[in-house]
């Protein structure tokens, strides 16, 4: 099974004012929305209103426990109108204020009186008491986030069957191609191989003439050098073998797979590059080139796999 890093999910919640004891906040509706896009790594974006960041931290280890990858963003928007403010007036600081004309008046023996009007132009004389959700509030947003968590886990899932799919098909022509290069390549190197006998065969007199050396040896060594730097038959089988493994990982239990498949990648394409440098012949580098094109669409894929 496969999931993609890429998935959305969203939901409306609605919040009662009877969940507020001190009757702060309206009915208030919250639009949630969690997406997560293409990373190498786990990157976290929330923007939530100020009254939930004390519970950003706890969202983030508890996403990042269940997405493990990718860049995901949490957005919580709430109207402002249904938050309200309770303003009070701080009497400490009144009380001190009229302390202070008190003493100015008597210490400079001033007449008059202070009023309504004099003291709402001072300073700090009114305290606001912000909004803060209680554990019941706070544990109802939580538990639509991990639904949505769930969601969003369930929009990878459903994207990443189409990436198999798609993954599947492409192993699929790289094995078609794979078997057509080795029907071309044992075909090549028999041809090479006769024709490098054929050449040896005409050296041989050069060779018989040189003094104080095993003509056979290094007759049958030059050959060997030769055929040496056309034989793709371990490039083959290292090729295959990555096959495999990419079919096995594919086919696999594990949750996270988009690494391991860009290494793989890597290595086929070492291999993939080999053959092609090693071989003179048309038709097996004209497939290897179909390979590559293959490759490297599964690689733009694995981009996109968690």
């Amino acid at each position: 099974m496969i999931f993609s890093m890429t998935g959305f999910s969203s939901k409306v919640l609605t919040l009662s004012d009877k969940e507020d004891p001190n009757k702060l906040m309206q009915d208030l509706c919250l639009t949630i929305s969690l997406k997560s896009l293409n990373s190498r790594f786990f990157e976290f974006n929330c923007k939530i209103p100020f009254w939930l960041n004390q519970i950003e931290t706890d969202l983030m280890k508890h996403i990042k426990s269940h997405l493990h990858r990718g860049n995901i963003f949490l957005s919580i928007y709430a109207g402002s109108c249904n938050i309200i403010t309770n303003i009070e007036p701080s009497t400490a600081i009144i009380s001190n204020y009229l302390k202070a004309i008190d003493n100015i008046k008597s210490s400079f023996n001033l007449e008059g009186s202070i009023n309504l009007k004099d003291l709402l132009t001072l300073p700090n004389i009114f305290e606001s008491k912000e909004f803060t959700p209680n554990q019941k509030i706070i544990n109802k947003i939580v538990l639509e986030i991990e639904s949505l968590v769930q969601a969003l886990i369930e929009s990878r899932k459903n994207e990443g069957s189409h990436i198999e799919k798609d993954l599947k098909n492409r192993l699929k022509i790289i094995k078609r191609l794979l078997k057509e290069l080795e029907n071309k390549a044992v075909k090549f190197f028999a041809e090479k191989k006769n024709l490098l006998a054929k050449k040896a065969e005409k050296q041989k007199e050069e060779l018989l003439q040189l003094p104080n050396i095993d003509q056979n040896f290094l007759q049958n060594l030059i050959a060997y050098n030769q055929l040496d730097k056309i034989d793709i038959h371990e490039e083959l089988i290292r090729f295959d073998y990555g096959i495999k493994n990419l079919t096995s990982l594919l086919n696999s239990k594990d949750i996270q797979k988009g690494k391991k498949i860009d290494f793989i990648i890597q290595e086929l394409f070492r291999e993939i590059n080999t053959i092609s440098s090693k071989s003179s012949d048309a038709e097996i580098n004209r497939i290897a080139i179909d390979i590559k094109v293959e490759l490297e669409k599964i690689r733009e894929q694995a981009q996109n796999i968690l």
